[in-house]
């Protein structure tokens, strides 16, 4: 029991010791780092905390959205987008998400793409895979380089888009569910 609470007390004290870290440079120029405020006439001081950094997208991920970026072109066509969505957003991928039927030229764009109307159309870098299957899906994000599973944290995925009420004239440029 009271090794238990030396140690306990030990560790407390090395925690609450990691405060602040103060840079500034002395007279003749050297930049000191320490944990004591530097003497007021010092010209020049920062004040530092202990931390890392581990918000944001591992060095792996970065690399791959970089050589490989991510656009998942749908819309709100019910399941299948859904799950394209929701499958990007468990392995944490950064994604751009299109939406073919929000514009004419949207729509003009993803047809030259995909060669198709149909959503979801998945595309990494150059690659483009048509329909939702998550088993190909997750082939191609692996061969990519993304990482299986989502990076602590990683940005969140944008929202699916509200469907619009059809047209009777734009029915010929939306793509098919």
């Amino acid at each position: 029991m009271k090794r238990t609470l030396v140690l306990f007390v030990l560790m407390a004290a090395t925690t609450a010791y990691a405060g602040k870290v103060y840079q500034y440079k002395d007279a003749n120029g050297n930049i000191i780092f320490t944990d004591q405020p530097p003497a007021a006439n010092t010209a020049e001081h920062k004040v530092r905390t202990n931390s890392i950094e581990t918000s944001g997208l591992s060095y792996s991920n970065k690399e791959a959205a970089r050589k490989n970026p991510v656009v998942l072109w749908a819309n709100a066509c019910g399941s299948n987008c859904d799950d394209a969505r929701n499958l990007l957003a468990k392995r944490g991928i950064p994604f751009t998400q299109r939406d073919p039927s929000s514009s004419e030229a949207e729509f003009n764009t993803f047809k030259a793409l995909s060669g198709g109307d149909s959503v979801p159309v998945l595309q990494i870098g150059n690659s483009i895979t048509t329909g939702f299957n998550a088993e190909n899906w997750n082939a191609l994000l692996n061969t990519a380089g993304y990482s299986r599973t989502a990076d602590f944290g990683a940005p969140k995925p944008p929202p699916a888009p509200v469907a619009k009420p059809a047209a009777s004239n734009a029915d010929a440029t939306k793509p098919k569910q």
